[in-house]
């Protein structure tokens, strides 16, 4: 083990497949591990380069490697094809990952902190609920639409949805009003959702320094300082801005 510069390790949900290069860049080590074997023998191996490739479980990996003392660095996946030898298989794979992360030209993706890796969690969810939302909305209208009833785009149409079902003159079937409750009814879950997830970012960026300090640049707003924070981390990590 002591020989080992470089470990590359293939991710699995329950498998993990572990190659290890020496100096001179030859396959020293081979071996598959499941999750708490892997953890055992990373925490007693030499402080050597650990690679993997940036993936659901990396980050959280990441961080438990780097409280070993190893030089832990993920690959952007994209970055790794090109190393591949021959057909596609975990041990393959491993190697390719071991090989790339010595290149000098190499980028990596940076490790989050828990607290950044949280944060980013709730934006994404922010991110996802909106989606939802303007789907939503996006439904009401070609609904109402099919039956000849265009009630204008934009939330404060969607607004003016149950004033619209309640009205006797307008021609909607009793079905499809139904329909157009239930989706608007949707509609107001998640704008609840989204107004409690904004709360809890609101929250985060009045405790985290460097979100505080993001908010004194002109343009920058409460929900991008937080992102910001999220996303990049570690600013000194990128040669510039």
């Amino acid at each position: 083990m002591a020989d080992i510069k470089v470990l590359g390790i293939d991710l699995g949900k329950s498998n993990f497949h572990v190659i290890g290069h020496n100096e001179a860049g030859r396959t020293i080590y081979k071996k598959a591990f499941t999750k708490k074997a892997l953890i055992a023998y990373l925490s007693k191996l030499p402080a050597c380069i650990v690679a993997m490739e940036s993936c659901p479980g990396s980050q959280w990996l990441g961080r438990k490697v780097e409280s070993f003392g190893h030089d832990t660095r993920l690959l952007p996946p994209q970055y790794v094809k090109a190393y591949v030898k021959t057909n596609k298989n975990d041990f393959i794979d491993a190697d390719a990952i071991a090989e790339a992360a010595i290149r000098p030209n190499m980028r990596f993706v940076p490790i989050k902190s828990v607290e950044q890796q949280s944060a980013l969690v709730t934006h994404k969810l922010r991110d996802s609920f909106i989606k939802q939302r303007t789907a939503c909305m996006t439904q009401i209208h070609a609904f109402l639409l099919e039956f000849g009833v265009n009630h204008g785009k934009g939330h404060p149409a969607i607004r003016r949805v149950p004033e619209l079902l309640e009205d006797a003159d307008i021609e909607l079937p009793p079905e499809l009003r139904k329909s157009i409750n239930h989706l608007y009814e949707h509609y107001q879950y998640l704008n609840e959702q989204i107004k409690s997830l904004e709360k809890r970012i609101d929250a985060y960026i009045s405790q985290d320094e460097s979100s505080q300090k993001l908010l004194t640049i002109p343009g920058i707003g409460m929900h991008t300082a937080s992102r910001l924070v999220a996303e990049v981390g570690n600013a000194h990590r990128f040669n510039n801005g």
